[in-house]
Formats: C-alpha cells, sequence, structure tokens
C-alpha cells in the first residue's frame, strides 16, 4: 500500500500545491515468530522479522512500485518513514 502527503500553499487567495511524496507499506501476513497477526509496515522497515516468503513478496512489491512510479510520476519523491528508536 501507499500513503501520499500533499503540501498546499494559499498566497493572495489562491491555493497551490507546494510539496508531494509518497511513502510505501507493506501488510505483513504473520511474523515468524508464530502469531498470525497482519501488521502494517513502512517499506524501510528491515526485513529480519519476516519469513522468506514474505521477505521475496515485499521485495517484489516494493520494486514494482517503485518501478511504476518513477515511470509515472515527475518530481514526487518516495518519503522514507523514519523507524522508531528503542531506548536502552
Amino acid at each position: 500500500g501507499m500513503t501520499v502527503r500533499l503540501q498546499l500553499s494559499k498566497q493572495h487567495g489562491k491555493t497551490t500545491l507546494a510539496h508531494t511524496d509518497y511513502s510505501l507499506y507493506f501488510v505483513s501476513r504473520g511474523l515468524s515468530n508464530g502469531k498470525g497477526q497482519s501488521m502494517v509496515l513502512p517499506a524501510s522497515m528491515p526485513d529480519s522479522h519476516l519469513n522468506a516468503h514474505e521477505r521475496a513478496v515485499k521485495h517484489q512489491f516494493t520494486r514494482a512500485a517503485r518501478a511504476m512510479f518513477a515511470r509515472s510520476n515527475k518530481n514526487v519523491s518516495e518519503r522514507q518513514i523514519p523507524l522508531p528508536t528503542v531506548k536502552k
């Protein structure tokens, strides 16, 4: 899946599109720990928690999505979602 972020600007009563970007997400159908819960994960998240099949599906999706957007979009970049930091 994906989300799109639009930044609008309004000057002199006229609204224009100032910036646009998108983020890719992957739906994990089951984690390698045996729990059958689905999770929505940023595409930038490391694959270490995915099993081999899900890793392959994620890579196939992200390659195809990025190729399609590269052909279709002009000046719209992919936004990398920052991963949460864990305090020790």
